[in-house]
């Protein structure tokens, strides 16, 4: 492999062979799914074709051993998909070119715009050339050759500042190792370089075959007869740069609806409380290798002694283990509640599961709400108890006393029901930044349920990390062949899972306010190209005794019946907005009235704000100098 080899973001730095005792391919251990497979198709070979193969496989696994493998099947991905999916990030990145497509569509209604008040002002040159020969085809194709050689000396111009902006997002890739290693790699390859050219070329020709059509449609005897009388330009001649403008505004609310979900969305992840005291704690993994650490017996050994030795350190409050950490991607489990039984292994519901060991709640201060902790007395050799969430309470013993009653943990597949009677219930706790609901958990007895693969935490009374030396040696002591990896704190590891998030919201705020700007420099462009064109007509108005402040209302006015229009269409547009985020981003909530109402005002202030500029000039003008012009 070469150096800088990584899968789905965790680069490997060596490998090891897998083991698999006897247990798990036969009897119930074939319930047991806890592998990734990947695998290198033959030359010629689909993913479509290869996906079909795996299903007929799974066909007859199921005919010959329907109690394990009966309702399962098998699906295959491509390396690529299987990584963004496994990251999470199709929906963001799906939204984020959306919104990188609304910037463009607004970039080239403004080139347009510029295009059209250009070819307007150059009505008389073009109506010289159409009688001294040139054909209207001619003159089409000198214009749209303008937009080409503007839109590839713009886009030569995005690539250089993508350059800048690519390092400057790639710098915030920092929180991890894995993240550092996955930013090395991203660059600005020629498959970038051509969809950027060939994007410039397409915004060309879209947009730039306008103001072509416009010309070879116009009557040039009609408009060199006029002379160089000025004249008001009437409505129906600028139509389109109206329209224009109008679409501007609407996608740019639109964006920045958009942009606001995602940026209040990432403030109530910061706000929201975990659920649990994440400050002054530690944590630690440590996977068990090793022949001797492949029974449960010698597993629980290891990590009870371990246990012993933390909580006898000085300035130790508490310590214990468990399988998963909120904020880490913790794991999940099937589940059956007594008396609600599943006729398919795919229909059991599914929660959060942890195996904990005693002291687990005290030490992260998750509070309990009813019933017993875990204790000294939960062993494999006792009755399987188990300890659920308020939010698993809420969902599956509405209105009952949750205490005594029985779930059963694991698929239908997994061996004879093993029924655990709940214990205890403690507050629901936040998983992973951007949840809204907790999501149902069950607690088990690591004593019980013990795993090579476990977390250790410690509550201490002063700095933390000053407590790392302190795991490792408690954790050498036991076993010197032992690695400890990925000791933080409790609240890195919360700062560590809203890394993107913060990006993603970053982004979007960008976008949005790149979009506004644009949206503002293509009203301004459009009324100062029309009051120019009027400019003979308020100097004929004030010299025959119109108040400047009347004129400098007219021209805000009609400025502000554009904002208006596009306003009013992209805030109609905006009211799909929060279930197509929430479809898109499962357990996100958005205040959408508050959102909703704050982004019309401000995209009306700064359209006020292009307005007053172009109105002010025209306030200013001289009625003697506007008819000498003449």
């Amino acid at each position: 492999m070469p150096p800088a080899f990584h899968m789905a973001a965790f680069p490997a730095k060596f490998w090891i062979p897998l083991v698999i005792s006897r247990d798990n391919l036969f009897g119930s251990g074939r319930g047991s799914r806890w592998l990734t497979v990947f695998a290198r198709l033959r030359p010629g070979v689909t993913v479509r074709r290869a996906s079909s193969e795996m299903q007929a496989i799974s066909q007859r696994l199921a005919q010959s051993h329907p109690a394990t493998d009966n309702g399962w099947g098998a699906r295959v991905l491509s390396l690529q998909k299987y990584s963004i999916q496994d990251s999470g990030s199709e929906t963001a990145l799906a939204f984020l070119m959306a919104a990188v497509g609304f910037v463009l569509l607004i970039a080239c209604a403004n080139l347009a715009n510029l295009m059209l008040a250009r070819n307007s002002a150059r009505r008389r040159e073009f109506s010289l050339r159409a009688v001294m020969g040139a054909s209207r085809i001619r003159l089409a194709r000198q214009l749209l050759t303008e937009s080409v050689l503007l839109s590839l000396v713009g886009g030569s111009l995005g690539i250089a500042f993508a350059l800048g902006g690519l390092r400057l997002i790639l710098s915030q890739f920092n929180w991890n190792e894995d993240a550092v290693a996955m930013a090395r790699e991203v660059v600005m390859n020629t498959h970038v370089l051509v969809f950027s050219i060939a994007a410039s070329l397409l915004a060309a020709l879209l947009f730039g075959l306008a103001p072509a059509l416009q010309v070879s449609r116009r009557d040039f005897s009609g408009q060199l007869k006029e002379g160089g009388r000025g004249s008001t330009a009437g409505r129906e001649r600028h139509r389109l740069q109206r329209l224009l403008v109008v679409g501007q505004l609407a996608l740019s609310i639109f964006l920045l609806v958009g942009a606001s979900f995602f940026v209040e969305g990432f403030l109530e992840e910061i706000a929201a409380a975990p659920g649990f005291n994440p400050h002054g704690v530690l944590t630690a993994s440590v996977s068990l290798r090793g022949l001797k650490y492949l029974q449960p017996r010698q597993q629980r050994q290891f990590f009870e002694s371990v246990l012993q030795r933390l909580r006898a350190l000085p300035g130790v409050e508490s310590a214990a283990v468990g399988t998963d950490l909120p904020f880490d991607f913790p794991g999940y489990t099937q589940f059956e509640v007594e008396g609600h039984p599943a006729s398919n292994p795919s229909e059991l519901p599914r929660c959060g599961y942890f195996a904990v060991s005693a002291g687990y709640f005290s030490t992260l201060q998750i509070p309990l709400l009813q019933g017993r902790e875990f204790g000294a007395s939960d062993t494999a050799s006792s009755a399987p108890v188990a300890i659920i969430n308020e939010a698993f309470a809420r969902q599956y013993f509405a209105g009952i006393n949750p205490i005594g009653r029985r779930v059963r943990i694991g698929s239908q597949s997994a061996g004879p029901p093993q029924w655990s009677e709940v214990v205890g219930l403690v507050g629901s706790l936040r998983e992973f930044v951007g949840q809204a609901r907790p999501r149902p958990e069950l607690f088990v007895p690591f004593e019980s349920n013990p795993s090579g693969l476990m977390r250790a935490l410690i509550r201490t009374r002063t700095g933390p990390i000053n407590f790392s030396d302190s795991i490792r040696n408690a954790v050498w002591a036991v076993d010197p062949d032992q690695a400890v990896t990925e000791i933080r704190t409790m609240d890195r590891v919360i700062l560590d899972s809203s890394t993107g998030d913060d990006i993603m919201a970053e982004l979007m705020g960008s976008f949005s306010g790149i979009a506004l700007a644009l949206a503002a420099i293509g009203i301004y462009g459009v009324l100062s190209y029309l009051v120019g064109l009027r400019t003979h007509e308020m100097g004929i108005r004030m010299a025959l005794g119109a108040n400047p402040r009347r004129v400098l209302s007219q021209v805000i006015g009609d400025g502000m019946s554009l904002v208006a229009v596009g306003v009013g269409i992209g805030f109609l547009a905006s009211l799909t907005l929060p279930k197509l985020v929430a479809a898109g981003f499962e357990g996100f909530h958005f205040h959408s009235v508050l959102v909703l109402a704050l982004a019309p005002p401000v995209v009306l202030l700064v359209g006020l704000l292009a307005c007053c500029v172009p109105a002010r000039r025209a306030m200013r003008v001289d009625p003697i100098a506007a008819l000498r012009c003449e």
